[in-house]
């Protein structure tokens, strides 16, 4: 039974700080950044083209092996290995982001762009970490309630840096807003630094050959996952599993900007709305997983995913109405709530105990990846064939996973998959 003692809430407070600290990172690399470009005059191609700042979230699993072994130096030998790159991290990401606005962004947009991806990198490095931390910081019977602090306080992350950042925006330059921003990553690395860390590296690693070390830690993991039955139609659910929702999100701020609504009216309404629908949707989505047949609840929240892309063109009709905003974006959030933790849960019946967290980062590189490579397309999309085909177009990016889903749980099947 969980008791809820003194020990416990300190583990859920600094559960909420590492997800705040990864959500204001990662708002300011799809959200907020992409308001700045918009105003800036930046054409909606360019806007697409800098989603390239988060590939490195999606190429994480091949410097993971070094963030999980290696022992940094600049720290005591009993400081946490897992808070030592978590705090390292942290410290380069506030002074990138405090940096971010002195870049002049008409003459150097290839060192501002540059930037970005560095931050994205240095985002993705403390996510493979907080990940681990999360991990080692709860007992088995804790890990449920730890997960969601880590995902509320993600949301809340999201919040400052989207939602507050963009109202900040109308009434300060951007660089003031991005300086501010950045001193809000400052309590969570304190609170992380204070708490603590079961991973302490005391004894030097073991001498092993490269190519042992190699096959250990990068090969095992990924040709125990190929030998699964229908990986291929696994993989191909994986990668395009919400794709969609992350083609539109790299374009929602400038459609929404560009149809009349001013930048206070989305972080008050359109934010406001979309974080609550997550909320909301992250919990209803928990509740009916563990009550419908997976492969049905697996199919329904990616059907759920493709229509919700489609009702943004009820906005190209209305144009603006702050109701139907509110309402649009709390639907769209909602049922991406429901299909994050279907994708999540989907993600983790294939991880060995053996190999459990190379095994999620190798997935979840794998859903991360295909929304990078295509992200950058958004703009050119958007510009060159108008919103209305844009928006049907990212909810054609559902088809693929559909039509996987259907091939491994209906047709002929004959394997012992997870959630039969």
């Amino acid at each position: 039974m969980l008791v809820f003692n003194r020990h416990l809430l300190q583990k859920l407070g600094t559960a909420l700080m590492l997800g705040m600290g990864s959500g204001i990172v990662y708002a300011f690399l799809v959200s907020t950044t992409c308001a700045y470009l918009k105003e800036s005059g930046l054409s909606l191609a360019v806007i697409g083209f800098f989603s390239v700042s988060t590939m490195p979230f999606s190429l994480k699993y091949f410097w993971s092996p070094f963030v999980d072994h290696y022992k940094l130096k600049i720290f005591p030998d009993n400081f946490g290995q897992r808070k030592s790159c978590i705090i390292l991290m942290q410290m380069f990401l506030f002074v990138a982001i405090f940096g971010f606005g002195f870049i002049d962004l008409v003459e150097h947009q290839a060192w501002a762009l540059l930037l970005l991806v560095i931050i994205g990198f240095l985002g993705a490095t403390s996510d493979i970490a907080l990940e681990a931390y999360r991990i080692e910081l709860f007992s088995k019977e804790e890990s449920g309630i730890g997960n969601g602090f880590v995902i509320y306080g993600f949301r809340i992350g999201f919040i400052v840096s989207g939602i507050f950042g963009l109202w900040l925006s109308t009434i300060l330059p951007w660089r003031n807003v991005f300086m501010i921003l950045a001193l809000f990553i400052l309590p969570c690395t304190t609170v992380i630094a204070l708490s603590p860390d079961k991973k302490v590296l005391r004894d030097k690693p073991k001498r092993t050959t490269y190519g042992k070390w190699l096959k250990s830690y990068f090969l095992e993991p990924i040709v125990s996952l190929i030998q699964m039955p229908k990986f291929i139609w696994i993989m191909v659910v994986i990668a395009f599993f919400k794709v969609g929702d992350a083609y539109l999100d790299t374009m929602s701020l400038p459609f929404l900007m560009e149809i009349g609504f001013s930048k206070s009216e989305i972080a008050g309404v359109a934010k406001t709305c979309s974080t609550v629908g997550a909320v909301f949707g992250t919990f209803i989505g928990s509740v009916l997983i563990s009550k419908f047949h997976f492969k049905v609840m697996l199919l329904a929240a990616e059907i759920l995913a493709a229509i919700t892309n489609l009702q943004f063109l009820i906005l190209l009709k209305v144009q603006k109405n702050l109701l139907i905003l509110g309402a649009i974006n709390f639907v769209e959030s909602f049922c991406y709530g429901i299909s994050n933790i279907a994708l999540i849960t989907y993600m983790s019946s294939f991880c060995s105990k053996k190999f459990t967290a190379t095994h999620f980062a190798i997935l979840l590189s794998i859903s991360a990846l295909s929304k990078a490579l295509l992200s950058p397309t958004s703009g050119v999309v958007a510009q060159n064939f108008g919103w209305q085909n844009f928006f049907v177009i990212s909810s054609l990016f559902s088809i693929p996973s559909l039509l996987c889903i259907y091939l491994i749980y209906w047709r002929n099947n004959k394997t012992n998959l997870p959630y039969k």
